[in-house]
């Protein structure tokens, strides 16, 4: 099962702490301070330069992700510092969709808050993770799905943590991916991509029961159909993504039934079997209606056979029942619903992300010897 949808990153114009903030101390503070200040928004501005870098001009041996972690980690350490009023650093940041179907005036968004700055920084961690967990799941191996769910839970907690403790949401005229709909979007979406490599695991173990199935699918058709849902208020995203969220939403919906079946067919519920079986075929007929506009990805074959899969089964048990059983198909308003069991929870950061890092350490002691002195205020 590919097609996981990895989240873009935002890019940004440069900026320099060093000069915005070099002046914020006050006149009586001594040379080796300045200095020893001056020399840590360096680094700083060097963090950043590695951090938005994408892939490319990152230091050797520094993964994307580690960049990242390293630049919020300084911004954690240098807001511990100094009182915000004292943070005024201007930060321009583009949209991370560019192709959505929002007006141009969301294309671009500037602040001089730190704030806006460490969100931003935030949003494209939550993106590496996303993108990082996609790459993994195209394997389908256990351990790969098992990070990969890591990365996705981590990517989920990050969105949700940008939507409940920063206030960029509620700035006017803010870029649509930052809007409070929208991060709730991509958090429900990490979920739901990762409660789908739970039940990639799950099936691929014969162990689990076909009512454990159905129940870890039904989780993932709600977390896309949540998704959706927010998704589509302010639509940030091109249509390719709806596309997609929609395709796995129905997909999901038709999974739980066929696996519920599989297990009303064990107990001898023939009714509810042949009932969800019929069900299951509708919604894959609604998921292939989306699938069939998808060009930003490959969705692989499984889909199809499974599709096939149900078709069959409907019409063999459908034949025996004709001939042996005699049961009435049962009314669907009279099925029971699945219960869903979401076995993905979001994980938000924790700061200092990277706390054994000698150079976070190394900013801790000059922001600490600072605080200390009673420059900064």
């Amino acid at each position: 099962m590919a097609g996981f949808l990895a989240t873009p990153q935002k890019g940004t114009e440069a900026l320099s702490f060093k000069e915005s903030l070099e002046q914020v101390l006050g006149v009586s503070v001594d040379a080796e301070t300045r200095n020893l200040f001056s020399g840590a928004l360096k680094q700083l501005d060097t963090l950043r330069i590695d951090a938005v870098s994408g892939h490319q001009r990152l230091t050797v041996g520094v993964s994307l992700e580690e960049a990242l972690s390293r630049y919020l980690d300084g911004l954690w350490s240098l807001e511990s510092l100094l009182p915000p009023q004292k943070l005024c650093v201007q930060s321009t940041w583009k949209n991370a969709f560019p192709s959505g179907s929002i007006i141009t005036y969301h294309t671009y968004y500037t602040s001089d808050t730190l704030s806006f700055e460490k969100a931003c920084a935030l949003f494209n961690l939550a993106a590496c993770l996303s993108r990082r967990a996609a790459e993994l799941a195209e394997s389908m191996r256990e351990e790969d799905l098992r990070e990969g769910i890591k990365a996705l839970q981590r990517s989920a907690g990050i969105f949700q943590y940008i939507r409940h403790v920063s206030r960029v949401a509620s700035m006017t005229g803010m870029t649509t991916d930052l809007m409070s709909d929208s991060l709730q979007a991509l958090e429900k979406l990490a979920l739901g991509q990762a409660q789908e490599c739970v039940y990639l695991k799950a099936y691929s173990d014969s162990n689990y029961s076909p009512t454990i199935l159905a129940k870890l699918s039904q989780a993932s058709a709600d977390l896309y159909e949540a998704s959706w849902k927010h998704m589509k208020k302010h639509q940030p995203c091109s249509d390719q993504w709806s596309f997609v969220i929609q395709f796995k939403e129905y997909a999901f919906k038709g999974l739980a039934q066929y696996h519920q079946a599989r297990a009303d067919s064990s107990e001898k519920r023939v009714g509810d079997e042949l009932a969800r079986l019929q069900l299951a075929m509708e919604m894959f007929v609604k998921a292939n209606k989306y699938a069939n506009f998808v060009t930003i990805l490959v969705f692989g074959t499984h889909w199809k056979k499974q599709a096939a899969v149900i078709e069959q089964e409907f019409k063999k048990r459908h034949r025996e029942n004709d001939l042996v059983y005699k049961e009435r198909i049962t009314e669907r308003k009279d099925l029971q619903e699945i219960p869903a069991v979401l076995l993905t929870k979001t994980v938000p950061p924790e700061f200092p992300l990277c706390a054994e890092e000698p150079l976070f350490e190394q900013f801790k002691s000059i922001f600490d010897a600072l605080a200390a002195s009673g420059a900064v205020f």
